[in-house]
């Protein structure tokens, strides 16, 4: 689906097929924000896999569009890597970070606080290469022939933020008020049902899985 025939239907349930009352470009801000919105609640939706080149050292510079940081994968070479909380780590060995560099990551971990960075474990040879996973919102969309960036599952739940929008704007018509709770709650509603059916197939799998390993 493209970007466009979302921004068309959109327009006919707003009863504006003809784009007057809000225009095409009015539309489509209210598209960007509703991926915005969605990524503050559902930052797994927006995952990219990147092959992440290392600076030699534990410290090492988050994606340059990085929005939220989610893991190191694996070094390219194979090796999974796994996360320990930063505390931990330091509670375990408090000079970690004096470690001689080395061509395999163990562990990575990051400071909250601190978004830009993240660290590993033993500390990095220069251009060491890792798998890493993060989420980030592409692009502020222009072109509306482009596709629709999120699975087709989603188009409601983009629409009904267009919608609440589109209404919220003309707020001096009362008639629109429940028109804009009803798309708000729609949105809100579909993003926390869709994830707890993620979460819930999750673990349906991992039962599954675990059952056949028991066989």
């Amino acid at each position: 689906m493209k970007i466009k025939e979302v921004l068309n239907i959109v327009a006919s349930m707003l009863n504006d097929e003809d784009k007057v009352s809000w225009t095409e470009n009015m539309l489509l801000n209210y598209f960007n924000l509703a991926l915005r919105e969605m990524f503050n609640v559902r930052p797994d939706l927006f995952n990219h896999s990147i092959e992440y080149v290392c600076q030699e050292g534990y410290r090492q510079i988050a994606p340059s569009d990085n929005l939220h940081f989610f893991k190191v994968f694996s070094n390219v070479n194979g090796r999974i890597c796994k996360y320990m909380p930063l505390a931990t780590l330091n509670n375990i060995n408090p000079k970690w970070t004096t470690n001689k560099p080395d061509e395999e990551v163990e562990i990575f971990t990051y400071d909250f606080d601190n978004p830009k960075f993240f660290y590993v474990y033993p500390p990095a040879v220069n251009g060491l290469k890792l798998n890493v996973e993060y989420s980030q919102v592409d692009k502020w969309y222009l072109d509306t022939e482009e596709d629709f960036p999120l699975p087709d599952n989603w188009v409601a739940t983009v629409m009904d933020y267009m919608c609440y929008r589109a209404y919220q704007r003309d707020t001096e018509f009362s008639p629109n008020d429940t028109r804009i709770q009803s798309h708000l709650n729609a949105f809100q509603q579909s993003l926390q049902n869709k994830a707890q059916a993620d979460i819930t197939n999750i673990e349906n799998r991992t039962a599954t899985w675990l059952g056949d390993k028991g066989q």
